[in-house]
């Protein structure tokens, strides 16, 4: 299990969250961590009216893209959509089959256990009527990702994108610049799909979703980063020698690690300037 994974199964299991993704938040409305699940369902509800406005046949075929713990895929299904999906972690993979067994055991679902840019094209070439990508997209190489897409995809077939991406002002070396990771940059995608793909709708819901960074800030700032200097106190009493030892060797770890979560960088604010969040959908004109 690599760190990506693990910082997915975290909270699925202690938290026992079923959508792996931010929430969507009215535009000034103040955050608050009672009213997050909520938030999540509204940006599951979000998209898959967008996939519904996109596809108006209920018997289309959609292929889910990094499918996390199956919720997306399983409300789709109960729409009557057909749906596979792609997650490269064995761990979710067996949740989902088992989720979709819950279902309708005589569901017809494939979950593919490989990185989309190894996807067994030859299984499903021309099949997809949708590709969408809820919060993967940033991990997907585009120059390998698009020809994946390209034979996948029906003639006008669609591509629903709702993903952070970066801004301009990326590597600006302004205050919290590089504290956050992720995402392409906007123009790189833009110049990408010129000429393959009509843009049919572009909505920025920046707006929407970085109040996300002000709940998580909070938590980080307030709540973990003093938990964290009481144990680092008392392991420094109690194990000074090898404890000492063990934060020099992983020093330059730590330094990054303590500039990421805990400068107080990782805020609505800094969000709003290095990353633009947007809801992308593009038809194939290929």
């Amino acid at each position: 299990m690599d760190s990506k994974e693990l910082g997915l199964v975290i909270p699925q299991q202690l938290l026992g969250l079923q959508d792996l993704h931010y929430g969507f938040w009215d535009e000034g409305r103040k955050p608050e961590i009672a009213d997050f699940v909520n938030a999540q369902k509204r940006y599951s509800e979000f998209i898959i009216a967008s996939i519904r406005d996109s596809v108006d046949n209920t018997s289309a075929k959609i292929l889910d893209v990094g499918c996390g713990t199956g919720a997306m895929i399983s409300e789709l299904i109960k729409l009557g959509y057909q749906v596979d999906g792609v997650i490269p972690s064995a761990f979710f993979k067996e949740k989902i089959e088992q989720r979709l067994r819950d279902i309708d055991s005589t569901n017809k679902s494939i979950i593919y256990n490989c990185m989309f840019e190894d996807f067994p094209e030859s299984e499903r070439r021309n099949q997809y009527d949708l590709i969408f990508f809820s919060e993967s997209f940033q991990y997907i190489s585009m120059i390998k990702g698009f020809p994946v897409l390209q034979s996948l995809l029906k003639e006008k077939g669609k591509i629903l994108i709702c993903d952070f991406f970066k801004t301009v002002h990326h590597g600006d070396g302004g205050p919290g610049d590089k504290s956050m990771g992720g995402g392409h940059r906007l123009n790189e995608f833009y110049d990408m799909i010129k000429g393959s793909y009509k843009i049919l709708k572009d909505e920025d819901i920046t707006g929407n979703v970085s109040p996300n960074l002000e709940l998580m800030n909070d938590i980080l700032m307030n709540r973990i980063s003093p938990t964290i200097k009481y144990v680092d106190l008392f392991l420094v009493k109690r194990y000074r020698i090898i404890y000492t030892f063990l934060k020099f060797c992983f020093r330059k770890r730590i330094k990054k690690l303590d500039y990421k979560y805990f400068s107080g960088y990782r805020s609505k604010e800094t969000f709003e300037r290095y990353k633009t969040y947007h809801l992308i959908i593009l038809e194939n004109q290929k």
